[in-house]
C-alpha cells in the first residue's frame, strides 16, 4: 500500500514539474531593460516615459496595450496617457538585433509634484524581467518624476486687470508674480507662464493654451488666444499708481 502511494506521488510530481516548464517555455521571455523618464527636476516636468524591451525572441509583433500596465501614481497626480511603438533608431544596432528590441513611448498627464510612480507590466503569453535581472518584474517597478513651474511673470503683468476703465467693478483677471491666475476673482487652480511675449495657460496643471500679450503703460492687448475661455482676445487696463 505505502508503495502505490509512493508511486502515485512520483507521478504527481513529475506531471506538475512538466507541467510547470511546458508553461514556462511557452512564454516569450522579455527583459525591461531601461525606463527612460522624460523631464529634469527643477527644469521641466515630465511627460513621458520611453520602455524599451530586448529579447532573444524576435519581437517584432509585440504589441503592449495600456491594459498590460498596472500604473501606480504615487503622490505626484500622474494619469496614463496614450501608449505608443517608437521605431528603435536603426543606426544602433544590427537588422538582426533590432528584431529583438521594442520602444514604447507612455505619455503622463496631471503631473502635479516630484515623487515616485509605480508600474507593473503583465501580458498573457510573455514572461517579464526586469533590467538585468534574472528574475521577473517586481510588483511595482519605482521611478522617479519630476515636476517644475517656472512662473517667469513680468512685474508689469502681476496686477489686476480689468475690461474697462471702471475699477470699482471686479477685475477680469488678477495675475500673480507666482503664476496664480484668478477669472473674477475665482480661483479656479488655472495658472499662467511667460517666455518672450507668448502667455502659456495651465488648467490643474495641464496646459491649456497660449495667446501673444503686450504692455503698454497700464495697458494690456491679448492677441491670438487659444485657451477657449480661460482669457479671451481683447485690451485690458489696471489701475495707474497713485
Amino acid at each position: 500500500m505505502k508503495t502505490k502511494i509512493f508511486i502515485v506521488l512520483i507521478i504527481l510530481i513529475v506531471f506538475s514539474t512538466l507541467s510547470c516548464e511546458t508553461e514556462v517555455d511557452s512564454d516569450i521571455k522579455i527583459n525591461l531593460i531601461s525606463i527612460l523618464v522624460d523631464g529634469k527636476e527643477n527644469v521641466y516636468t515630465t511627460k513621458f516615459l520611453d520602455l524599451t524591451f530586448s529579447s532573444k525572441n524576435i519581437i517584432s509583433d509585440f504589441d503592449l496595450k495600456p491594459d498590460d500596465i498596472t500604473f501606480d501614481p504615487g503622490t505626484t497626480g500622474a494619469v496614463m496617457g496614450d501608449l505608443e511603438r517608437k521605431e528603435y533608431p536603426a543606426n544602433l544596432l544590427p537588422e538582426d538585433q533590432l528584431k529583438r528590441r521594442a520602444i514604447y513611448k507612455l505619455a503622463l498627464k496631471n503631473v502635479s509634484s516630484t515623487g515616485e510612480i509605480y508600474i507593473t507590466i503583465k501580458k498573457s503569453g510573455y514572461r517579464f524581467s526586469y533590467l538585468s535581472y534574472a528574475k521577473k518584474i517586481p510588483k511595482k517597478i519605482p521611478k522617479k518624476i519630476y515636476y517644475y513651474f517656472n512662473a517667469n511673470i513680468p512685474a508689469e503683468l502681476a496686477a489686476e486687470w480689468f475690461m474697462g476703465q471702471d475699477f470699482t467693478k471686479t477685475p477680469q483677471y488678477t495675475i500673480k508674480s507666482d503664476g496664480t491666475l484668478l477669472v473674477n476673482n475665482q480661483d479656479n487652480k488655472l495658472q499662467v507662464s511667460v517666455k518672450d511675449d507668448i502667455i502659456t495657460f495651465y488648467n490643474n496643471k495641464e496646459e491649456a493654451g497660449t495667446a501673444k500679450f503686450s504692455i503698454s503703460e497700464n495697458t494690456l492687448t491679448i492677441t491670438e488666444a487659444t485657451s477657449g475661455m480661460v482669457i479671451i482676445n481683447g485690451t485690458f487696463y489696471k489701475k495707474t499708481d497713485s
